[in-house]
């Protein structure tokens, strides 16, 4: 980020009322350089489970197998 140019300016510029994204990407860049930008990284989850929990199932039976395993997940 220029010294001349604080994040809510820049924000402004780019017409977005987010200053912290600014803040962001100025971090991405620090830490790997024109790099960070080449990459997506947006909507990638990092955690074990991923996607929206299934709420419809074929059968009672694959339901209760479901539930059972996130019961022990959980635990």
């Amino acid at each position: 980020m220029n010294e001349n140019i604080g994040a809510p300016t820049i924000a402004k510029i780019l017409e977005s009322s987010d200053k912290n994204r600014v803040y962001l990407w100025v971090k991405h860049y620090n830490e790997k350089g024109k790099s960070a930008f080449n990459e997506e990284i947006r909507g990638k989850f990092r955690g074990k489970r991923k996607g929206r929990p299934k709420t419809k199932f074929n059968s009672l039976e694959e339901e209760i197998k479901y539930l059972k395993r996130n019961l022990e997940f959980s635990l």
